[in-house]
């Protein structure tokens, strides 16, 4: 961490302490301060800013091959976010809807901001991956200003924004720190290029993460996810026949080559469609757990097989005690981001142990994907 970083960080903590005294005079004067344009604006930027900055960097890193800055910016963003929704388990404060009017949708606690934390996780990178200055001022104005109309809409208090910002730009500057040190993405990235298996499974590891952050920003939602599952639907018909460009290539990429003239993105067109049947099925809040306990769980009994496998499953000689065990602990803490503990734990249990087993419907298997959230919803919904 750079000295100028550590300023930075030290000057955000104290902003955070003296903007828990202001908290309630910011909220009024921003009230006061509205007008109709800058309400379009504030709700445009606080509903599409974060997705389109993702996409556009998440993009440029793919097509330029600098896969490691690519994962060390989604680990920050994931890191940031994970311990946000702990903590705002943690206190519960209410948001400052008392006070204000709301002028976008939100819903659960207040402290700290999941918006404030994952642009400020994206911050420290711009530098490291634009040279164009005009680009990163501009890329680094639009990630402050999605914070900050996270107070604007009535949302959020200055303190859950600065705290939230402090705790991502923390958790960038730890990953760019240990990979200096460590080399930890280099080495991943290198068993993900040399591994199909493991390709695919981080593959359906972040597309299911991104599925839950698409719902829970407001940017996704039982329309969306059912017009994507159709159109992958298909793009997996067309694909069994015709080499459409790109997805071909997508599909060579991380598709088990039995599958491709079978069932093109087979893994990939049921996760969603899994996703898309859990949020249907379920309450909100179960289905998230689900989907995450899918994408979470599913991914790391895979890897963790592939590496760590020793002791044989006794539900399974093909899946490894080691893989179920780590992803009925990683899918519980996943789940437990949006259920009670209980129902995190129980779910995750008997998904996991579902997915342990090889199960037949008229001689042909069913793809985990579809399973785990429709197992982990349906167990999750019998115990509330």
């Amino acid at each position: 961490m750079t000295d100028r970083a550590k300023i930075f960080a030290a000057l955000l903590f104290l902003l955070f302490l003296f903007s828990l005294v202001i908290d309630t005079n910011v909220i009024e004067f921003i009230e006061q301060s509205r007008t109709e344009i800058l309400n379009c604006m504030m709700v445009l930027i606080t509903d599409a800013g974060i997705f389109l900055i993702l996409s556009v960097i998440a993009t440029f890193l793919i097509v330029t091959r600098r896969y490691k800055e690519l994962l060390m910016v989604a680990a920050a963003c994931l890191f940031a976010l994970e311990s946000g929704y702990i903590i705002k388990k943690l206190f519960q404060i209410p948001r400052p809807d008392h006070l204000t009017t709301q002028l976008t949708y939100a819903t659960g606690y207040t402290f700290p901001s999941l918006h404030a934390a994952i642009s400020f996780a994206i911050i420290p990178f711009i530098r490291r991956l634009f040279k164009k200055k005009w680009v990163e001022y501009g890329i680094v104005i639009l990630l402050l200003s999605i914070a900050g109309s996270r107070i604007y809409l009535g949302v959020h208090y200055l303190s859950d924004i600065l705290f939230g910002g402090l705790l991502g730009y923390l958790f960038a500057w730890t990953i760019i720190s240990m990979e200096q040190r460590y080399e930890i993405a280099e080495r991943f990235i290198y068993h993900v290029l040399s591994r199909r298996e493991v390709r695919r499974q981080v593959a359906h590891l972040l597309t299911g993460l991104l599925i839950i952050i698409l719902i829970k920003l407001n940017i996704l939602n039982l329309t969306g996810l059912g017009a994507i599952t159709l159109v992958g639907g298909a793009l997996a018909i067309i694909s069994r026949y015709k080499k459409i460009p790109f997805i071909h290539k997508l599909l060579e990429t991380f598709e088990r080559p039995q599958q491709m003239e079978k069932f093109p993105g087979k893994g990939s067109f049921f996760l969603v469609l899994g996703s898309f049947l859990a949020l249907l099925l379920f309450s909100e809040p179960i289905a998230l757990a689900a989907i995450a306990i899918m994408a979470v769980g599913d991914s790391l009994t895979t890897i963790i097989g592939i590496y760590f496998g020793k002791i044989k499953s006794p539900l399974n000689s093909m899946k490894h005690l080691e893989g179920t065990m780590l992803a009925i602990i990683a899918g519980t803490i996943a789940a437990y981001n949006f259920v009670p503990f209980q129902l995190a734990f129980f779910g995750a249990v008997v998904a996991m142990l579902f997915e342990a087993l090889t199960i037949k419907h008229i001689d042909r298997i069913l793809d985990d994907n579809l399973l785990i959230p429709l197992i982990a919803g349906g167990v999750m919904s019998m115990i509330l």
